[in-house]
């Protein structure tokens, strides 16, 4: 099982970075070259929701120090 979990989340990983090359270029386009930073902040910030939730909540990862 801990295979399967490994490949599942390696592909969620890059179909995630896919997306996300993919659609940068086209929220810089509706938002305007002067609010890109904006677009970054925003990602940054779901990044950092999402290790909060990996430390806080994923068995591997919980009470643990950095």
């Amino acid at each position: 099982m801990h295979d399967k979990s490994l490949g599942i989340a390696v592909v969620m990983n890059w179909v995630v970075n896919l997306g996300i090359a993919i659609g940068t270029p086209y929220l810089v386009s509706a938002v305007g070259d002067d609010k890109v930073g904006y677009i970054f902040m925003v990602l940054g910030v779901i990044t950092l929701l999402g290790t909060l939730f990996i430390s806080i909540f994923m068995k591997e990862t919980r009470n643990k120090t950095p």
